[in-house]
């Protein structure tokens, strides 16, 4: 059995949302309700990404199995606790977690077990309940299986390595690469945002330098976010938002979090290639989303060939205040800038939502002013948006 310094690596920082104490998962991008069993979790990702050396990229928590099936297996609806992906973004070890007051059961030996049966390239289990961990490799010797239990938690490269096939360089993560933004363009890195979606085919070519030097910002997490004691830099999540069209937006998003609002609401912002017609060019949307208990939603898709104008290497950026509310449909664009106009703000300028500007001669960065202005403008609009979609659901049933 393993023994991990549960202490140690608790969460340090508890979220009050609403009266309800939430921890903010590392791995997930999101708050999360503080359960017995919740607490071991967080505190053993915790030890896998600081002890164990597992990059954050290659954990993936509250996971379908079927997400991992072929189409041809029986299905299986579970969802493992923490599964760790190799370096090819194999599934290869999986973790059930339980509380501290459980016992290392036959039944819950079997659940683990279940998900192992059920992902053909899964090698190792392990079970963790409190601070201790049982964790299972599996060899196979003249059709038996051997299992080999660990008096010590092998580091992620050992355990990668065990696959001879592997090759001791292909276990380095590189940081982030920003693609170059300036002339001449990289003709394959862009290819590869087209591809991607992040950036559409159709977009005006005079916006590619603004368009992926901000990608190249919003993706570089190691550059943190500061604008003040209530605002979390959270990192990158990789997710999906939907629009009122119908479509879904799958995406690395960049994600903050609010920390001064009741709700907790976590912000998302990232790019997006999408087509206002089906016949239409693909053009390229800066996302932002909004996440709270109540509900996760895109709440701005702001269509960077209308509201983005490029001057010598500036970009600025505004929006007509152009709304949808849900099955309510388009609301009248002047009723939600005189509702903007009605609330304190920095974005409503001579009766137009400006959100800044932005030289991108060189790397966008978090410490210039130009930057937190805008992503505070960001915030700031939609926030007001999702406002006044509640004032007008609520005037529509009254």
């Amino acid at each position: 059995m393993i023994e991990f310094n549960l202490e140690k690596h608790k969460p340090k920082i508890v979220y009050d949302v609403q009266g309800t104490k939430k921890y903010l998962c590392r791995v997930r991008k999101m708050l999360i309700h503080i359960t017995p069993e919740e607490t071991v979790r967080q505190s053993f990702l915790n030890y896998l990404i600081k002890e164990v050396k597992i990059p954050r990229t290659q954990l993936l928590v509250e996971e379908p199995v079927s997400h991992h099936q072929s189409e041809t297996e029986i299905r299986n609806k579970g969802r493992m606790d923490v599964l760790v992906l190799d370096h090819e973004n194999i599934p290869f070890i999986v973790y059930e977690c339980k509380k501290e007051t459980e016992s290392f059961t036959d039944n819950v030996y079997s659940q683990a077990m279940d998900y192992f049966e059920a992902i053909n390239t899964i090698d190792y289990v392990g079970v963790v309940i409190g601070n201790q961990i049982d964790l299972i490799s599996f060899d196979y010797e003249n059709d038996n299986v051997i299992a080999v239990k660990y008096a010590e938690h092998p580091k992620y490269t050992n355990l990668c390595l065990d696959n001879e096939e592997v090759l001791i360089e292909d276990l380095i993560f590189e940081d982030f690469v920003r693609p170059n933004y300036k002339d001449p363009i990289n003709e394959e890195e862009l290819n590869d945002l087209f591809d991607y979606g992040v950036i559409g085919n159709g977009t005006n070519k005079k916006l590619f330098p603004f368009l992926i030097n901000l990608y190249g910002w919003i993706q570089d997490e190691k550059d943190k976010l500061q604008l003040d004691e209530n605002f979390k830099d959270i990192g990158i999540k990789f997710t999906k938002f939907g629009n009122a069209g119908g479509g879904n937006f799958t995406q690395q998003y960049r994600a903050f979090l609010l920390e001064n609002i009741e709700e907790k609401p976590i912000i998302f912002l990232g790019l997006n290639s999408m087509s206002s017609g089906e016949n239409s060019p693909i053009g390229t949307s800066l996302f932002v989303a909004i996440e709270t208990n109540e509900h996760s939603h895109s709440s701005l898709q702001l269509r960077c060939d209308k509201y983005i104008n490029i001057e010598n290497h500036t970009a600025k950026i505004w929006h007509d205040a152009t709304i949808t509310i849900g099955k309510l449909g388009a609301a009248k664009r002047q009723d939600l800038i005189d509702f903007i106009a009605s609330k304190e703000n920095n974005i409503l300028i001579d009766n137009q939502i400006i959100l800044g500007e932005i030289n991108f001669k060189n790397d966008i960065n978090s410490q210039q002013e130009q930057t937190q202005k805008f992503i505070q403008n960001l915030i700031e609009y939609a926030i007001l948006r999702d406002e006044f979609r509640k004032h007008k659901k609520a005037s529509a049933i009254s």
